[in-house]
């Protein structure tokens, strides 16, 4: 959206790049890249919400930042801090049940899921989203269950009956620069994730278990599901306790702040660019 730099009489044009358009399906690369290194050249302010894509913008804008993805903490915690019934849609389900929420679309592997549920017949694998691709595949394997979209707000209850969660991204150009919001929501619920190797899942290993290949997968979840337990998940909620959006909104309002002022007014503590924060942003 170039075109809307000094349209509206804004103070500060930024421009916060979540994901690397150019890669997504459907779409022309070449006409996003146009726009995109325009948005580069002309924004105040850039903002990066994972380090590839910090990688990348810095190539055009040298003073680029990294804000990773927050979390509503509270929300999610209440997954283990005060248990919601169970949802009614999960009474037919048997446990133990390993969950994904979020849109399935084409960087959703779906047949890493159909292999990994067939390998694990004893497992339940329940998927709540929108439908945007085809999932056939899925619908053949009886121990997978697609429930549709649900509320934000029940989402912890879901969490709550979950023994573990899913990343189960299609590895390409386009996943690599994602840093997943629901990672950190299935964290704060105190869930241990198993994913495909994303750089993103990376920074939480512990709590996060990267698999490739189905039959990794398979056993990623068997040793989720072997060590969970209260204790484990209060662990790794706590992880992310001090990732909330708020303190995203804290260091991003420090760097607009920085942004409209005169140089003169900038104290000499450490410039918009400089790693005074963990990651060239805060820690992340």
């Amino acid at each position: 959206m170039p075109f809307l730099k000094d349209a509206l009489g804004e103070e500060c044009f930024v421009y916060y790049c979540v994901d690397e358009y150019t890669k997504f399906e459907g779409f022309d690369a070449s006409a996003i890249k146009t726009a995109e290194d325009e948005l580069l050249t002309r924004a105040d302010l850039v903002i990066t919400t994972s380090e590839p894509l910090l990688v990348t913008k810095r190539i055009r804008r040298r003073d680029a930042l990294l804000i990773p993805h927050g979390v509503d903490y509270d929300h999610f915690a209440a997954a283990w801090r005060s248990p919601p019934p169970r949802p009614h849609d999960l009474d037919a389900i048997s446990t133990p049940i390993f969950g994904f929420f979020g849109l399935i679309h084409h960087w959703i592997d779906r047949t890493l899921i159909a292999r990994v549920a067939r390998l694990r017949p004893q497992y339940a694998f329940v998927l709540i989203g929108d439908c945007k691709s085809d999932v056939a595949e899925l619908r053949d394997v009886p121990n997978v269950h697609l429930l549709g979209r649900r509320p934000y707000e029940a989402l912890p209850a879901y969490c709550a009956a979950f023994r573990a969660a899913l990343l189960p991204f299609v590895q390409n150009a386009m996943t690599r620069n994602i840093n997943p919001i629901k990672m950190m929501e299935y964290l704060a619920a105190g869930l241990p994730v198993v994913s495909t190797p994303l750089p993103a899942a990376e920074r939480f290993l512990g709590p996060v278990s990267i698999a490739a290949g189905a039959e990794e997968f398979a056993r990623a979840c068997d040793t989720a599901l072997a060590t969970a337990d209260a204790a484990q998940r209060r662990r790794i909620s706590e992880s992310v306790r001090d990732h909330t959006w708020e303190s995203r909104i804290d260091i991003l309002s420090e760097y607009i702040s920085r942004a409209t002022r005169s140089p003169r007014d900038v104290p000499l503590l450490a410039p918009i660019g400089c790693n005074h924060h963990a990651n060239a942003g805060i820690p992340g």
